[in-house]
């Protein structure tokens, strides 16, 4: 089919300023024509318009200002109040240190605290969860087991062979010693060291079965259930 000259154009490329015949389709949609796609690629070489680091830029890319990355953008912008989107910030203060700093209306409106580093949040989270503020609170640890601890202890311990009454595992195993565990917590006993200290309250367990306990009560009264059956100790006095 022949070419219609009425609908081609010569024109010279921009880059290379090599002539070449373009359909007029292409020159009314866009702003310059290249003679091929290699000139099309070129990048011009300029200056970032805050540090003056030389960079490469399409012709297409090349805006009003120019910058070599985005750190770069955001500072001149900060630096000249350019901003794409209007800014609308509400000064508040870090609820752990108490520096002033700037979020949207939205997050304002949304939280209660704000902060301005993730040390600062996790520092006010540990504050704000700690004690009984903490819904897994379950009255602390004791430090004070009441007098002559270390020896009632020990005759647990010996009493139940050096062995974990829950996986059977030896105190020489371990390389420390067993864990002796208040079936009935301390604090149930209002302080009464005396009768929470009996040795019928008390068992010896590894690190492991001792926190498994503690934190599974429903599977520990089924562990206590069965020391019962067998005689090892009186619980219902408790």
């Amino acid at each position: 089919m022949p070419i219609n000259p009425s609908k081609w154009k010569d024109c010279f490329c921009p880059n290379c300023g090599k002539a070449f015949s373009a359909p007029n389709w292409r020159l009314k949609h866009a702003s310059k024509i290249y003679c091929s796609a290699k000139c099309a690629k070129h990048k011009i070489s300029m200056k970032c318009d805050r540090c003056n680091k030389s960079i490469l830029k399409a012709p297409s890319a090349i805006k009003a200002h120019n910058f070599c990355s985005r750190k770069c953008c955001g500072a001149f912008q900060s630096a000249n109040g350019i901003y794409s989107v209007p800014r609308n910030r509400i000064s508040v203060s870090c609820a752990t240190c108490g520096k002033i700093i700037e979020r949207q209306p939205n997050q304002v409106k949304r939280n209660k605290f704000h902060y301005c580093s993730h040390s600062c949040f996790a520092e006010g989270h540990r504050i704000r969860m700690r004690g009984d503020k903490n819904p897994a609170w379950r009255g602390g640890h004791e430090p004070y087991y009441g007098t002559d601890w270390k020896n009632i202890a020990e005759e647990i311990r010996k009493r139940d062979k050096f062995q974990c009454l829950r996986c059977n595992i030896p105190q020489t195993m371990l390389q420390k010693k067993l864990h002796v565990h208040h079936i009935k917590p301390l604090r149930d006993f209002n302080r009464d060291y005396q009768m929470a200290n009996v040795s019928e309250n008390l068992m010896s367990l590894c690190p492991r079965c001792h926190k498994f306990l503690e934190w599974h009560e429903e599977l520990a009264q089924d562990f206590y259930d069965s020391l019962l059956t067998t005689n090892q100790y009186a619980l219902d006095q408790f």
